[in-house]
């Protein structure tokens, strides 16, 4: 059995979040706009669901754990209101009819780039207290290009989000008529590897994780982390492209990663190919926030945990990990981390599922 103490960061973030919840909940005054109450969402939230705590024991606990804040938020705070009104609208979007709901905008990737079946953006809200943010808020993407082409765009991200045709809070013509390219980057470090995943971002929404994979086995899969800086950071047709950044801002050490950081508004790169050498081709990253751990699966049926990912000096976790999850040596799918149990759950391709205990 593996015991994990939470991080103070995160217990911290998590009753702070939800003090300010409570305040949204039971008084729409001046008063909370005081609290900034940032909210991550990306593919794991699709799978893992909080049941309501039965205890006083079990809300004392779920409340140290920042999955549930964001799932409380998401279910109890109603839909921000437009520009001029303090807090939220009090008509939550899920009372809306489903003929107000429509498509607003739509942005063409590069030539031949796709998102890629079963993939979703990562998205970050500023605050949730507050009206929408055109600057802060933003979603991010990867696409399936592959190659280490320079203008080859592997992840972006879009804000002035809120536009409808020719209206809509960020909708400021001549300048912004459509979603505008907050930063692009071309990272891929293999020939043939491809971003082959969702991205997952930190609670700060300031650092990005993803996965490489296709370059096959004996190549290795690729743990991407990547912290965009300030100033003109690339577009879809000129990407920035990382490996041409200093030694010091581009790496696979993560030492030297967390002393680029140091530096404010300065890009920051870090990529480590599985130490295993094995590809990924049917897993995605899984970020739990308590641990500031990736766990992620590859080709072979192993099973991967990278530590201290945004928080600390990121590493792949050494010891009994990698963990052969199967002796067929099938491709695992995409982890689910548990906290309450501390184990790791994950299927298989040959319809098999385990639990890393």
């Amino acid at each position: 059995m593996r015991v994990h103490l939470a991080r103070n960061g995160g217990i911290a973030f998590s009753l702070l979040v939800l003090a300010a919840a409570v305040v949204l909940m039971g008084e729409q005054t001046s008063v909370a706009t005081q609290y900034r109450v940032p909210l991550v969402r990306d593919w794991t939230h699709r799978h893992v669901v909080y049941s309501a705590p039965r205890s006083i024991f079990e809300n004392l606990q779920v409340q140290q754990q920042p999955r549930y804040v964001q799932q409380f938020l998401r279910r109890n705070v109603t839909s921000r209101g437009p520009v001029g009104t303090p807090i939220f609208d009090p008509v939550s979007i899920l009372r809306r009819g489903a003929q107000q709901i429509q498509r607003d905008w739509g942005v063409v990737l590069a030539a031949g780039a796709t998102q890629g079946a079963g993939r979703f953006p990562a998205q970050y809200l500023w605050n949730v207290n507050a009206s929408p943010d055109c600057t802060k808020d933003f979603v991010t993407l990867t696409t399936s290009l592959a190659g280490t082409g320079a203008t080859t765009v592997d992840i972006f991200a879009l804000n002035n989000l809120y536009i409808t045709g020719t209206s809509g809070l960020c909708y400021n013509p001549p300048t912004v008529t459509a979603p505008t390219v907050l930063w692009a980057f071309h990272a891929n470090v293999n020939a043939a590897g491809a971003p082959n995943s969702s991205p997952v971002l930190s609670l700060a929404g300031d650092q990005i994780a993803w996965i490489e994979g296709g370059a096959g086995n004996g190549t290795g899969a690729v743990l991407h982390i990547l912290r965009p800086g300030t100033g003109s950071q690339g577009t879809l047709a000129t990407p920035i492209n990382t490996s041409a950044l200093p030694a010091a801002q581009y790496t696979t050490s993560g030492a030297t990663y967390v002393t680029c950081k140091g530096t404010a508004g300065q890009t920051c790169e870090l990529h480590m190919t599985f130490g295993n050498t094995r590809d990924d081709t049917t897993s995605e990253p899984y970020y739990d926030y308590t641990l500031d751990a990736v766990f992620v699966g590859d080709a072979a049926g192993y099973l991967h945990e990278f530590t201290n990912v945004f928080e600390g000096t990121p590493a792949e976790a050494g010891g009994n990990w990698p963990i052969l999850m199967n002796g067929g040596g099938s491709a695992l799918g995409s982890p689910v981390y548990d906290e309450t149990s501390a184990n790791v759950f994950v299927g298989n391709i040959a319809g098999n599922f385990r639990a890393a205990i």
